[in-house]
């Protein structure tokens, strides 16, 4: 029977990536005066579930409302790696390739299942600063495997405690700058069971922007 695994943070307020300002929410409609409810939210784009595009990194890079849908749309491949999932753990290319158990990678999605967003996204300093990340080694076969997308729920490169000038970000680079997608901060992956699934993978459609907030699914099979 098919199973819909929602693999979205919440947006709640005071969160927020260090860097960034915090998520808020000013109402100014309330029940009590207005008979209906309505407010404003204030945040950075690349906050908790999002996409990134490659205009994130690319000035000529495709902006996130010409990301075509069916590449982050499509059947899931799932890697799980909660065993090695250790504090700021570089996985490598022979961890990925374990776990894909042969399986061809090519047009798929790939999602990462390390549990590290369940268990350090309420401690946002650990969290971005102490978590497993991708190299870029493992970035440069995803893309030789043609992967159309990738989803996280954990680092994409690590943590670099430098001015945003100076930060290498290579896996960045590396996926963007290839036209693969990256959707950051998802949670409950280690919840897809094994077998054949979908991700559904949707951003707001934000003119012209780096990445936009995002509802992101997996449906199995």
């Amino acid at each position: 029977m098919s199973q819909i695994i929602d693999l979205t943070i919440t947006l709640s307020r005071g969160l927020g990536h260090p860097m960034f300002r915090k998520f808020e929410v000013t109402p100014f409609h309330v029940h009590e005066k207005h008979k209906r409810s309505n407010a404003d939210i204030a945040m950075a784009i690349h906050t908790a579930t999002h996409i990134d595009a490659p205009y994130h990194f690319f000035p000529d890079g495709r902006t996130i409302d010409h990301v075509k849908l069916d590449q982050l749309v499509g059947e899931g491949a799932l890697f799980r790696l909660e065993s090695v999932a250790e504090p700021r753990h570089r996985f490598t290319v022979d961890e990925l390739r374990a776990a894909s158990r042969g399986a061809s990678l090519t047009g798929k999605i790939a999602v990462f299942a390390t549990g590290w967003s369940n268990r350090a996204f309420a401690e946002p300093s650990r969290y971005f600063g102490e978590g497993p990340t991708m190299s870029a080694e493992v970035a440069t076969w995803l893309v030789e495997q043609r992967v159309k997308a990738v989803v996280l729920d954990c680092g994409t490169d690590a943590h670099e405690p430098v001015p945003v000038p100076d930060q290498v970000l290579p896996v960045h680079h590396i996926l963007l700058g290839s036209g693969v997608p990256i959707v950051e901060n998802c949670i409950d992956t280690i919840r897809i069971p094994d077998g054949r699934f979908t991700i559904y993978a949707l951003p707001l459609k934000i003119e012209a922007e780096s990445g936009a907030p995002a509802r992101v699914l997996a449906q199995t099979d």
